[in-house]
């Protein structure tokens, strides 16, 4: 989402879209493998250096009636600024990333997340109706403006446990 940022507290000013990519093992360092890739070789990383930010990731999936779970997996890479060695330091505001998730029209509030380690969200719903389309996804968001607000996202869940 692009416009104004009207979080209270936060940055002010306006939302700036991230840039999204596909970053695969052989573009990151081998220290960052297992901390940003949680299955696989490949992740999704969201960033915006100095900007505020929200964007969501969904998909309309066809689910047959019954009872699933969705996990999302992300590593919050919301960094404060770099040491001249490249490393980071996080940013310590608890509002500084957050999450919520998508279902349907609705979902989640809006959660804090753990900047610099792994988090995940886990969501349980029931499917009444056969055919029914269900939207499903995360929606991220920074209300500041630090050196960079950054998301890596892999491997999300859905599994059916239970009719």
């Amino acid at each position: 989402d692009e416009g104004p940022n009207t979080l209270d507290p936060g940055a002010g000013g306006n939302f700036a879209r991230p840039e999204i990519r596909l970053v695969t093992r052989a573009q990151l360092a081998e220290n960052e493998w297992d901390q940003f890739i949680f299955d696989g070789f490949k992740t999704l990383k969201a960033f915006k250096g100095y900007a505020p930010t929200i964007f969501h990731y969904f998909q309309d999936v066809n689910l047959q009636p019954g009872r699933y779970r969705m996990t999302l997996n992300f590593f919050p890479d919301i960094v404060a600024s770099y040491s001249p060695g490249g490393n980071r330091e996080y940013v310590t505001d608890p509002l500084s990333g957050e999450v919520r998730i998508i279902h349907n029209n609705g979902g989640t509030d809006w959660t804090t997340v753990t900047p610099g380690q792994k988090n995940s969200r886990v969501y349980e719903f029931t499917v009444g109706a056969p055919g029914g389309i269900v939207r499903l996804g995360g929606s991220f968001r920074n209300r500041f403006a630090p050196a960079n607000n950054g998301w890596f996202l892999d491997d999300w869940r859905l599994e059916r446990i239970g009719n």
